[in-house]
């Protein structure tokens, strides 16, 4: 199923580089505006290869989007866990929170 090229460079390898790769693109483009021909571009593999990968665009969005909202929980878990203190929580879940979810994409 897989050619001689994926399993060199690693299926995991691929299908880590797509999803990184989709990240940079709707950060700086927009979903719309990035291209599965595009991602695939830029990880080495063909637009049919994608397929091999992810089903759909949607279903590479909605992986990252998960992974980014695990990221951010966290993030989050970790600020409230050293901010015990009703005003630190407040604080570390406003100020960290925004910082550390934007430095995610």
């Amino acid at each position: 199923m897989y050619g001689k090229r994926f399993y060199r460079q690693g299926k995991e390898n691929i299908k880590c580089n797509l999803q990184e790769a989709c990240k940079k693109s709707w950060t700086q483009y927009g979903y719309k505006k990035t291209s599965v021909g595009e991602l695939g571009r830029q990880v080495g593999i063909s637009k049919g290869a994608f397929c091999l990968f992810f089903e759909s665009k949607e279903a590479l969005f909605c992986e990252v989007l998960c992974s980014v909202q695990e990221q951010i929980c966290t993030a989050a878990f970790g600020i409230i866990e050293k901010h015990k203190d009703k005003h630190g929580v407040a604080e570390a879940f406003i100020g960290g929170i925004g910082e550390k979810s934007a430095r995610v994409w």
